[in-house]
């Protein structure tokens, strides 16, 4: 059991999965999407046959702002997506050569955050290390 908060992890999924369905092609775009588990959390992966991301661009997705939409986007999805990730205390990853489609991968870990929000998950156990949060 991974302890999260539903709602802010909906969005981050849902974040991820409209990048792909506006990154894909009309006709033939395809979007899998991989869960697995392992001793020490969950992976989630979102993988697109768009056309991929830059690797010069790759280091910005995650900043606020970068858009590559123009007027169709806010540049704040991806930031917002890593954000709840951490927030979870997972991370994470992209993984793209820029040509064929791209990768992202979470990692939530099975011991978060005492109390990531809303939680309707397993109940954190008694006396969880301290966590320090940075949300603005």
């Amino acid at each position: 059991p991974i302890s999260c908060d539903a709602n802010s992890l909906h969005q981050a999924l849902l974040n991820l999965l409209l990048n792909a369905v506006e990154a894909v092609p009309a006709k033939s775009g395809r979007i899998i999407v991989r869960a697995r588990t392992e001793p020490l959390g969950g992976w989630i992966e979102i993988i697109d046959n768009g056309p991929g991301i830059d690797r010069e661009r790759q280091a910005d997705v995650f900043l606020p702002f970068a858009s590559t939409k123009g007027q169709r986007g806010t540049g704040l999805g991806l930031p917002v997506t890593r954000q709840i990730i951490e927030g979870h205390g997972g991370h994470i990853e992209l993984d793209s050569d820029g040509e064929s489609g791209a990768t992202f991968r979470l990692f939530l870990p099975t011991s978060g955050p005492l109390d990531p929000g809303e939680t309707t998950g397993p109940i954190p156990v008694a006396n969880p290390p301290a966590v320090e949060d940075e949300f603005e």
